[in-house]
C-alpha cells in the first residue's frame, strides 16, 4: 500500500473525531430540553429524572463526550429520546439506504449528464451547440433544488403524470419510477458545474501535443477525444466528486422533504424539532463518515487517473 495512500487513511478517525467534537458542542448548545422535547405535558420528575439517567443527561457534558464517544468508535448510534428508546441505528437504517440510492442516482446522472454536454460544447466550441449547452447551465446554477423539484412536481407528475409525484414504492421494483424526480432535481446544479469543468478541460486537453500527434496518425475525432483526450480532461471533474457528493447528500434534506421521500432528511429536520440531540449527532456523523470515505476514494481514482500525481505524493512524502 503507498504512502500516500496510508497517510489518508490515518488521518481519516482525525477528521472524524474533530466533525464529531464541532457537532457534540453545537447540539449541545441548541436551545431546548433534549427530554421533554416537544411534549405537551410534562411527566412527573421522577419519570424526567428516569428518563434523563437513561440517555446520559444525568452526566456532566464532558463525561457525556466521553461516553457517547466510546459508543460511536464501537459502531453504536445510541438510542433516540423522541422514538420511544429505540436505537438509532434501527430507525435509520432503511432511511439510508433510501438516500443512499438517491444521492447515488443523482450523482451518477449528474456526472455522465454533465460529461457529455461537457464534450460535445467542447467538441463544437462557440457554434450554436456549445451557446445552447449553456441554458441548462445558467438554469441548474440559478435555480434552488426545492424550486426545481416543484416545477418537476407540477411537468412531470400532474401536468403530464410520467413519474410519481412523491413517497416511497413498496418494493424496489418501482425505485426509478419514483426516484426519477428527485434525481434530477439533485442533479441539476451539479450537471451544470460538471458540464463547465468538463468543457474548458477537454478544449484545452485537444490543443495539447499528444492530441495532435493522434490526429496525425489518422485517428478519428471520436478516437481522438474517447480513447486520448478523455482520461486526461475528466480529471477536473474527478477532482469536484468530493464537494459535488456533499452537494447532493446536504441537498437531499431539502428534496426529499418536497417529494415525500421517508429518508435520512426526514429523520433529520423531525430531530431537529424535537430536540433529539442524538439523532442529530448520528445521522452528521453517518454522512461525514460517508463523505470523508468517498473523498478517499476520490484520491485513489486520481491517482489510477493519473500515476505522476501518485509518484509526485510519494516523492514528497519521501523527502
Amino acid at each position: 500500500m503507498s504512502t500516500w495512500l496510508i497517510r489518508r487513511l490515518l488521518a481519516l478517525p482525525v477528521v472524524l473525531l474533530v466533525i464529531y467534537t464541532v457537532s457534540f458542542l453545537l447540539v449541545e448548545a441548541a436551545p431546548g430540553d433534549p427530554v421533554l422535547g416537544q411534549r405537551d405535558r410534562i411527566p412527573p420528575r421522577v419519570v424526567v429524572d428516569r428518563l434523563r439517567y437513561m440517555y446520559n443527561y444525568d452526566m456532566p457534558m464532558w463525561q457525556r463526550y466521553g461516553v457517547w464517544l466510546g459508543q460511536y468508535v464501537r459502531g453504536d448510534l445510541g438510542t433516540s429520546t423522541s422514538y420511544g428508546h429505540q436505537p438509532v441505528a434501527q430507525l435509520v437504517g432503511p432511511a439510508f439506504v433510501r438516500s443512499a440510492a438517491l444521492g447515488f442516482m443523482a450523482l451518477a446522472l449528474a456526472v455522465v449528464v454533465g460529461t457529455v454536454v461537457g464534450i460535445v460544447a467542447a467538441t463544437h466550441q462557440n457554434q450554436w451547440i456549445d451557446q445552447a449547452s449553456l441554458v441548462p447551465v445558467l438554469l441548474g446554477i440559478s435555480l434552488p433544488s426545492f424550486v426545481t423539484a416543484a416545477v418537476l412536481q407540477i411537468l412531470f407528475a400532474v401536468v403530464v403524470p410520467v413519474f410519481a409525484l412523491g413517497g416511497w414504492p413498496d418494493g424496489w421494483g418501482e425505485v426509478l419510477y419514483h426516484l426519477t424526480l428527485p434525481a434530477i432535481a439533485l442533479a441539476m446544479p451539479i450537471v451544470a458545474y460538471v458540464s463547465r469543468l468538463m468543457r474548458a478541460s477537454m478544449i484545452e486537453t485537444l490543443r495539447m501535443d499528444f492530441v495532435r500527434t493522434a490526429r496525425a496518425k489518422g485517428a478519428s475525432p471520436g478516437r481522438v477525444v474517447f480513447k486520448h483526450a478523455l482520461r486526461n480532461a475528466f480529471l477536473p471533474v474527478l477532482s469536484f466528486l468530493g464537494p459535488a457528493a456533499a452537494a447532493v447528500m446536504t441537498g437531499s434534506f431539502v428534496v426529499e422533504q418536497v417529494f415525500r421521500l421517508p429518508g435520512m432528511g426526514d429523520f433529520f429536520v423531525k430531530a431537529v424539532l424535537d430536540r433529539d440531540r442524538r439523532m442529530v449527532l448520528s445521522i452528521v456523523l453517518v454522512y461525514a463518515a460517508l463523505l470523508v470515505t468517498f473523498n478517499v476514494v476520490t484520491d485513489m481514482m486520481y491517482g489510477v487517473l493519473d500515476p505522476r500525481i501518485r509518484v509526485q505524493e510519494e516523492k514528497g512524502a519521501g523527502s
